[in-house]
């Protein structure tokens, strides 16, 4: 085996994205290992639930496993429905990190009787396993490799001596990524109770987090959820490497992007942010001119005044808006009747001042 691809699979054991996205490295593991029956299972990103992660096994084993997932204990320890699937993660999470082969506490009958053998294992043809394993604050994080009885290495092969190798590794990458989803849970609880309407981005424009702020106001301001594609393409131009450097040193909420909606004129503000990990983020504050609730303006009616407000003349408007002046000119009417405005000056002043 080229020493290469085995530092290249360490690298990916200790990657906060883990390995199964990294298929040269899951190629490597499962060369080393000799069986394509590689899992990942954990606590989930709550440490509420358990987690399966694979590239290659089928959905019925994560299904079979969380099925008799019965929850985690004051102590910390994984409970199961079966006696004996609890016993063994407790004595795993009690031996500490390390690599184990379950020749020592195999029990054929117990194994075999277990209701996780059958709903998970045995449709997988998972009859024997070792594992990498290390305890994480609630419960154990564990890389296993399955084996049907004729194919499992014994404790001295070169197999469980490879998984011992990766096993710091392994440890040291599961319990950054323990870390990391505690972080990112009490992130959102911390975005969640600001005042703020906020979309969150990483770096390559992925939704990351909308607060509880910014659900409420999509489920009373209609059409909002429109914004949300203009919030990314404002989030991947502030996050491009070549403008960093001058949004962060100049006045980086003062990015904005301007819309029209139905339930108003919209605002996004964009600034970066830090993150514990690869690239920074980008934070999109929404604010929100309810044009149309406040004076029962239509939809239209809505997006001529967000232009009045900001002094468009109608030839202006007909060309934002890709309408005849004809139609331009009613809409204008039409919003100084309902704002009970006289002319446009007095019309936009009165739009301005809105909360």
């Amino acid at each position: 085996m080229d020493v290469t691809r085995i530092i290249d699979l360490q690298r990916a054991l200790l990657q906060p994205d883990g390995l199964w996205e990294d298929a040269a490295a899951c190629d490597t593991l499962e060369t080393l290992l000799r069986t394509d029956k590689l899992y990942e299972v954990g606590p989930d990103g709550q440490g509420s639930a358990i987690a399966v992660a694979s590239r290659s096994m089928s959905s019925s084993l994560a299904t079979g496993i969380a099925d008799t997932f019965h929850g985690y204990d004051a102590d910390g320890f994984s409970t199961f429905v079966d006696p004996y699937a609890s016993f063994l993660h407790r004595v795993l999470r009690s031996a500490g990190a390390g690599a184990f082969h379950d020749a020592p506490l195999f029990d054929p009958e117990q194994r075999e009787a277990t209701v996780v053998h059958a709903q998970a294992l045995n449709p997988n043809q998972i009859n024997r396993q070792m594992a990498a394993s290390t305890p994480l604050s609630v419960g154990e994080g564990m890389l296993i490799a399955g084996y049907t009885y004729g194919e499992v290495p014994d404790e001295a092969s070169s197999e469980f001596n490879w998984l011992k190798l990766l096993e710091p590794a392994f440890s040291a990458g599961r319990k950054l990524r323990a870390e990391l989803q505690r972080y990112e849970a009490e992130w959102a609880l911390s975005l969640d109770a600001m005042p703020v309407a906020l979309i969150v981005f990483d770096a390559a424009g992925k939704l990351l987090h909308r607060n509880a702020r910014f659900e409420g106001m999509a489920a009373t301001h209609p059409g909002l959820e429109a914004c949300q594609n203009a919030a990314a393409r404002l989030a991947l131009d502030v996050l491009r490497v070549r403008r960093r450097a001058r949004y962060m040193a100049d006045a980086p909420l003062n990015v904005t992007s301007n819309l029209s909606l139905p339930c108003g004129e919209v605002t996004l503000s964009a600034a970066q942010a830090p993150w514990p990990h690869g690239d920074p983020i980008c934070l999109i504050s929404i604010d929100v001119k309810p044009l149309v609730r406040t004076f029962g303006l239509t939809p239209r009616e809505g997006e001529v005044a967000a232009r009045m407000a900001d002094g468009l003349q109608d030839k202006q408007i007909a060309r934002d808006l890709g309408i005849s002046l004809h139609t331009v000119r009613r809409h204008v009417e039409r919003v100084l009747s309902k704002t009970g405005c006289q002319n446009r000056t007095e019309a936009a002043l009165k739009l301005k001042s809105l909360p």
